[in-house]
């Protein structure tokens, strides 16, 4: 029984002082032993895709409370953080039920073609709240908006197929700050955007289709931020 209780001990203080990493093994290098460089084009592609989700998610934060006292949908001031909150949160209920469709579907069909796939319907759904004239049709384009967000689950696969071990963590940690990057430019597109023809009458003040639909020239804005990342998504 003591030669059973001693062994254990051995075997504990083993554990404890074994490295998790063997004695030559190296992180930074792959299965050969060399360091392999970055591949930094198609890791900034990612990287700019990777603000675009939560670009479009919060570039209505500053003004949907002006927005659904603009189409009129209550009278009681009190009342207007609840229906924003239903424009806010259909949006995240929607990519909360695409999530593991588009994942599944990345796996089965490629991950360009849904990434490519995701990053334009959001484009057309964010137009088409920039357009929305009814309350009915703003939660619809926020709803679409939400199903073509499921690039939020395919990016960081399809930055771990670019990558191996030898460089992993570095890019990894670098692709972790663009979320929060994207959620920092999207309010400030929709705090500047907003209503134009009142914000900048110099330039908008006679301009009839941003005074018939005065939160559409943010939506265009960030829709183009879209359009601009299909483009060496394509090519590359």
């Amino acid at each position: 029984m003591a030669d059973t209780l001693q062994s254990q001990g051995v075997h504990e203080r083993d554990d404890e002082t074994q490295p998790l990493l063997g004695r030559h093994e190296d992180p930074t290098t792959d299965s050969t032993g060399q360091h392999t460089p970055l591949p930094y084009l198609q890791f900034l592609i990612l990287c700019y895709l990777r603000i675009l989700d939560p670009l479009n998610f919060t570039q209505i934060l500053p003004y949907v409370n002006e927005l659904v006292l603009y189409l009129g949908v209550t009278d009681d001031p009190k009342q207007v953080a609840t229906y924003s909150g239903m424009v806010e949160g259909v949006f995240l209920c929607c990519q909360l039920v695409a999530f593991y469709p588009w994942g599944w579907l990345s796996d089965n069909v490629g991950r360009r073609p849904v990434i490519l796939a995701g990053t334009l319907g959001l484009s057309v759904a964010t137009v088409f709240f920039g357009f929305s004239k009814s309350f009915v049709s703003v939660l619809a384009a926020r709803a679409v908006s939400g199903l073509f967000s499921g690039n939020i689950a395919v990016l960081p696969t399809a930055v771990i197929k670019v990558t191996n071990d030898s460089n992993q963590e570095t890019i990894m940690s670098v692709f972790g700050i663009w979320w929060p990057l994207g959620a920092i430019i999207g309010p400030l597109i929709g705090g500047t955007f907003a209503n134009p023809t009142k914000r900048f009458p110099g330039l908008f003040g006679n301009n009839t289709l941003f005074r018939n639909y005065p939160y559409l020239l943010p939506c265009l804005f960030a829709a183009g931020m879209n359009c601009i990342g299909l483009i060496p998504a394509v090519q590359t």
